[in-house]
């Protein structure tokens, strides 16, 4: 626990040093906090992205990086007018006069130890079994290689946020062992739980976004608890959406009526929105919102025209690099989500592969826990029966909440509009449609948490923000909060390991089965373990090899192809 404490303050350090760099010295100070910190993290995201293409992210990068940003950070500290410092001290003295500061301290404590109880674990998500850690591991070795979806179709699933816990971890055949992949995924809730207690602790704080910053942390603790040690892209992209959401919120329902986005905030915003579909392509739903809220509060002197041109200026600049690791990784722009657009690059992954994969992540979204090969071809009278009755109760429970909060926000606005809230109205409106679309397309709920548990924090702020008895509101989501966080520290501290005082539980160790590709040597995961491969050595790959796949070259590096000799 003491090492992920050290590995926090790494990131802390690189995101606050690339996030003023990012954010330029106007822009920067008027962010939120922890959006300014999830800023350094997206540029740091996309920055990899570009080296990966000729660098392994191994040491000389960790430390060359780490350098510049952290020595810029200080740079900036320093630099800051004295004016400056003595305002933020004035400031956070009176926070501490505040009724509610105590409250927000007790939060922060109390979620901070359940997050690095779980943050110490051993991971344990399938997923991070079947293809993160190996993913990881191939970026800390190797530039992208060429066609390594032809090894098993998962490695071609491209999330840079793999590429922040490569930056921010050891190696896997270094002494330290993939030390540190718990870093980066677990940072994000430290940004949460910081966003959730400052809504808590503002001086006069309104009770809509109160009740959206402890909603939302409370709602993600549930979804992600048990596995904040596996280095997951669900739980990043999940939190990354909140923090902008807030952030919209507070200038859509601003005293004085919505403020609007300056052109930097309004860059910024695109930035976020294309940067979350790096992390998670299902996150592109939230152009929705985004959209709406971009639209909404553009830029007075940012006619409509230049507005488009700007977003998709900003949007390209921003995906491009993962576009081409897509084509390099697999052959195709956005794998396997567009299977009829192969490449006719030698390391094309064959398009039957590629619909395999498509419908693989469809049915069993749709048919969990049975054989969703022939279950998701069942109409949805039903596979919607079937999967209700798999969902985890906490899932649920998040659905009908949503439902009944559309309910009952349709119901107000009808018996009586509310001129303040309409533009947040619409918003939650859209993340509906978010919600839609994702039930359509892939309704497994780790896909969709980002729009999901942002419209349930979203409804229910909006709600609570036509209810009489601020201070009262305030009060009963700090307790739901801390009730559920003092709950889960009860039972995290029953089951604490005194192994793991000082650094977190490594990989469990699998049985791996071993076979020969043209005469070198490729590990396996067995159905014994469900074809994990964990943490062990490169290459592995879940399962049996294709019978067509070959090397393309002598190295490692020059990745695989499939077809005949």
């Amino acid at each position: 626990m003491l090492l992920v404490l050290l590995l926090w303050l790494w990131v802390a350090g690189v995101s606050y040093g690339l996030g003023h760099a990012l954010a330029g010295p106007r822009l920067a100070p008027t962010l939120p906090p922890e959006l300014r910190l999830a800023v350094g993290l997206a540029g740091l995201s996309w920055l990899l992205a570009l080296l990966s293409f000729g660098l392994s992210i191994g040491p000389g990068v960790q430390l060359g990086l780490t350098a510049a940003a952290v020595g810029y950070g200080f740079w900036c500290l320093l630099k800051a007018p004295a004016v400056v410092r003595q305002t933020w001290w004035v400031e956070l003295r009176a926070s501490w006069q505040e009724p509610g500061w105590l409250g927000a301290v007790a939060l922060a404590l109390v979620f901070g130890a359940l997050l690095l109880l779980h943050a110490a674990q051993m991971p344990i998500l399938s997923d991070t079994g079947l293809y993160h850690a190996q993913t990881v591991q191939w970026l800390q070795t190797y530039p992208v290689v060429p066609g390594l979806g032809n090894l098993h179709g998962r490695l071609a699933f491209n999330s840079h946020l793999h590429l922040l816990t490569g930056f921010f971890s050891a190696r896997a055949n270094g002494p330290w062992a993939s030390l540190g992949q718990q870093a980066a995924s677990s940072f994000w809730f430290v940004l949460l739980i910081s966003y959730a207690a400052r809504q808590l602790a503002r001086p006069r704080p309104a009770a809509v976004l109160a009740v959206y910053g402890g909603l939302s942390l409370v709602f993600v603790f549930i979804a992600f608890r048990p596995w904040i040690s596996s280095p997951m892209p669900d739980s990043g992209v999940t939190i990354l959406t909140l923090l902008v959401l807030g952030w919209l919120l507070e200038k859509l329902l601003a005293p004085g009526g919505s403020v609007q986005l300056s052109r930097a905030e309004a860059g910024l915003l695109v930035a976020l929105l294309a940067t979350a579909v790096t992390y998670k392509a299902s996150a592109g739903y939230l152009a929705l919102p985004l959209g709406f809220a971009l639209w909404r509060l553009r830029p007075t002197n940012l006619s409509m025209p230049r507005l488009v041109g700007l977003a998709c200026l900003i949007g390209a600049l921003v995906a491009l690099p993962w576009l081409g690791r897509n084509v390099v990784l697999s052959g195709y722009p956005v794998y396997p989500l567009a299977p009829w657009a192969a490449l006719p690059l030698d390391w094309t992954v064959p398009a039957t592969q590629a619909v395999a994969d498509l419908l693989e992540i469809r049915y069993f979204a749709r048919w969990p826990a049975g054989d969703w090969v022939t279950g998701g071809h069942q109409p949805a009278l039903a596979w919607v029966p079937f999967w209700w009755r798999q969902q985890a109760p906490h899932d649920q429970v998040l659905a009908l909440i949503i439902v009944a909060l559309a309910l009952l926000l349709a119901l107000r606005q009808l018996l009586s509009p509310a001129r303040q809230q309409r533009s947040a109205t619409v918003l939650f409106g859209l993340l509906l449609a978010c919600c839609g679309l994702w039930f359509a397309a892939a309704p497994a709920f780790r896909f969709g948490y980002g729009y999901l548990i942002g419209a349930a924090a979203v409804g229910a702020a909006l709600l609570a923000g036509g209810l009489p008895g601020d201070p009262w509101l305030r009060r009963a989501v700090l307790a739901l909060a801390l009730v559920y966080g003092l709950n889960g520290l009860r039972h995290e501290i029953g089951a604490f390991s005194p192994a793991t005082w000082f650094r977190p539980a490594p990989y469990a160790a699998l049985p791996i089965a071993s076979t020969r590709l043209e005469g070198r040597p490729v590990r396996l995961g067995i159905r014994g373990s469900g074809f994990r491969c964990n943490n062990c050595p490169l290459p592995c790959a879940a399962g049996r090899l294709p019978p067509d796949l070959h090397w393309r070259g002598p190295r490692i590096s020059q990745g695989f192809r499939r077809g005949l000799e």
